[in-house]
């Protein structure tokens, strides 16, 4: 009987042994290979399967059998199995290099899973950065050999430029209507600031530095009075010589002529304007102005 137990103790000892061994290492290539799970957690089941094993083997030898000797025997080896697990949990989780593994482990599991789910970050963001150059690099391709590209791109510049240039009008007519307002009350520095802003809006609008030129004047700024006249002069009669001149174009400088005594330069001008548009009646107003000025100084 005994040696039947024994032969039976015997075959549970060394897979006990072996598991003491093998386990470990299963659980640590088992890790790379299900990633759901961590680290710890299977090297516990591993070591908790093998003290269940040497459990059994250690209790069974100690019901099955009478023999002092082999009880000795099976108390001995448990021991010595008990304190081999204790000492490989021990290296394991107290050293230093053993929570290196756990923490390299765990990083890979980790890694694994992230790359199971989610594929390789570098390749897809590799992937997008191409997938966009391609996609950017074949847009304007395809725009520009469209057929209505150049009139679509025309169009839409000319759109901007209208909206863009109609807010600005209304905020420059804004302003000039508070230094209309201001010249009325009397309050002419407030005038030249309001009209100076309309000027930085739209600073293309001929008819504000007339305006600004006639504040000057009340202020007895000579010299700006002068510089405004100066700069309208020449800018129409760069247009008009390169024949961009409309009928505004010729009541400006005419304007302009007259505020600063050419009086039939100034007339010559205007009445080039009132032909061009005779119903607007300002045209007419500053070449009536302007002839009252000349009678004025010949007598």
């Amino acid at each position: 009987m005994e040696t039947v137990l024994l032969l039976a103790f015997v075959p549970l000892g060394i897979a006990a042994l072996l598991l003491l061994v093998v386990q470990p290492l299963w659980s640590l290539v088992d890790c790379l290979i299900d990633s759901e799970k961590s680290v710890i957690s299977k090297i516990g089941w591993g070591l908790g399967i093998f003290f269940a094993g040497v459990l059994a083997s250690f209790a069974y030898a100690l019901v099955g059998t009478s023999s002092r000797k082999l009880r000795m025997s099976s108390i001995g080896m448990f021991g010595f199995m008990l304190l081999s697990g204790a000492a490989a949990v021990g290296v394991l989780f107290a050293t230093p290099d053993g929570k290196d593994l756990i923490a390299t482990l765990e990083q890979a599991s980790s890694d694994s899973l992230d790359a199971g789910l989610l594929g390789d970050p570098a390749s897809e963001a590799e992937a997008s950065t191409e997938e966009d150059d391609t996609s950017t690099a074949t847009f304007p391709v395809a725009i520009e050999n469209h057929p209505a590209a150049d009139s679509i791109e025309s169009s839409l510049t000319d759109a901007v430029q209208e909206l863009t240039g109609t807010n600005n009008s209304i905020e420059a007519l804004k302003y000039k209507t508070d230094a209309a307002s201001n010249m009325i009350n009397g309050e002419h520095d407030k005038a030249l600031d309001a009209i100076s802003k309309a000027i930085e809006i739209t600073p293309d609008d001929l008819d504000s530095y007339i305006v600004r030129a006639r504040i000057n004047e009340v202020l007895g700024r000579k010299k700006s009075f002068n510089k405004d006249l100066l700069h309208v002069a020449r800018t129409t009669s760069k247009e008009i010589k390169d024949n961009e001149a409309v009928p505004q174009t010729y009541y400006n400088r005419g304007q302009a002529l007259s505020m600063l005594g050419k009086f039939n330069q100034a007339i010559v001008d205007l009445e080039h304007a009132v032909q061009l548009e005779p119903e607007n009646p300002l045209f007419e107003i500053g070449l009536t102005e302007a002839k009252w000025k000349r009678d004025a100084k010949a007598h």
